[in-house]
């Protein structure tokens, strides 16, 4: 039978009572897929196929607002920037990574992060600490880029430029102009992983004009997955002033269970970290992480950062467990949840 005959097809068996339609089996994973997953999400977290379990969710930060995430046995990014400078990741004017085996501040690379053949990559906005190398990554895994138009858009362009004629295959929720705090749900990579994409604004001093071009056009997602969620941004602009839209957006959601946020950006030196701890108010989140704040690849600087959230955090009475991760020790190791029962 022929490659194509047995995808998407079913084999019939025989077995007692008769012949039973049985599911085709998917093709066995490439071992560089099985070596790149056991080392994203830990060894004894990985089948010895390469496949990952169902009633587990995965994290494993690997840089700025960057994550893997294994959830109902798929792998996932959001965003894709690994944490380094040049040749080894993208600069800030836009380049693409010119050695993509090359490691940097984390030890990964971006042909390990193509080996781990996501089903899917949302981006949160299109800068270039955040969106780097996706349309490559997309192209040659298939993955589904999920985000704003602008962000396939910079997605395309990346895969003509890397001479790639491979198509990036985009799912834009939300329409370009759509308002802050809009939202909608999808299932991009199956009916269980639930997914509320919700317009987001970026960081920002609340004295300036909200940022919304040029790359900081901005998405969030609420994933769900049978009653466990969690909720990845990775910005948080100042609401107050200028969405509040966004906030009641998320009041009018259920508590969440685990929040992975930028709490670095534009708005620490006039805000202080009151920005993103108005998004985990608005929430109710039972746990946080930090994100972002390791974007200068210095460890004292980050844990300083940390302290201050930590404090603004305490400030409030919030009830959240504030679980700060800290660079370089804390890239790559993964953080598992049990879901269901």
């Amino acid at each position: 039978m022929s490659t194509a005959a047995r995808i998407g097809l079913t084999f019939l068996v025989l077995a007692a009572g008769g012949l039973v339609a049985t599911p085709a089996q998917a093709a066995p994973l490439e071992d560089a897929t099985i070596a790149a997953r056991e080392y994203v999400f830990g060894a004894d977290n990985v089948k010895a196929t390469g496949k990952l379990p169902k009633n587990r969710v995965f994290v494993s930060w690997f840089g700025v607002a960057s994550l893997a995430v294994g959830v109902n046995g798929k792998v996932v990014l959001l965003d894709t920037f690994i944490n380094g400078l040049p040749p080894s990741t993208c600069g800030p004017d836009d380049s693409e990574p010119a050695d993509t085996s090359a490691t940097g501040y984390t030890p990964m690379s971006y042909d390990q992060l193509e080996a781990l053949a996501p089903k899917a990559i949302f981006i949160g906005h299109g800068h270039y600490d955040h969106e780097c190398h996706t349309g490559p990554i997309a192209a040659a895994t298939g993955a589904k880029v999920v985000g704003l138009e602008e962000h396939c858009e910079v997605a395309r362009t990346q895969a003509v430029e890397a001479g790639i004629e491979e198509k990036v295959h985009c799912r834009t929720p939300l329409a370009a102009d759509a308002p802050f705090g809009a939202k909608t749900k999808i299932r991009p990579v199956g009916r269980r992983l639930k997914v509320t994409v919700i317009r987001n604004l970026h960081s920002g001093a609340a004295s300036a004009p909200p940022m919304d071009s040029g790359g900081a056009e901005a998405a969030m997602y609420r994933f769900r997955l049978r009653g466990f969620s969690f909720f990845w941004n990775n910005s948080a602009g100042p609401l107050r002033e200028h969405a509040p839209a966004v906030l009641e957006t998320m009041e009018n959601l259920p508590p969440t269970d685990v929040q992975f946020e930028a709490t670095l950006g534009f708005g620490n030196p006039e805000q202080g970290f009151r920005d993103p701890a108005d998004y985990a108010e608005a929430l109710r989140v039972d746990e946080l992480y930090s994100l972002h704040h390791d974007l200068f690849q210095n460890p004292v600087l980050s844990a300083a950062l940390n302290d201050q959230m930590a404090t603004e955090l305490k400030s409030r009475g919030l009830g959240s467990i504030f679980r700060p991760l800290q660079d370089p020790e804390d890239y790559l190791v993964p953080i598992a949840f049990r879901v269901g029962h």
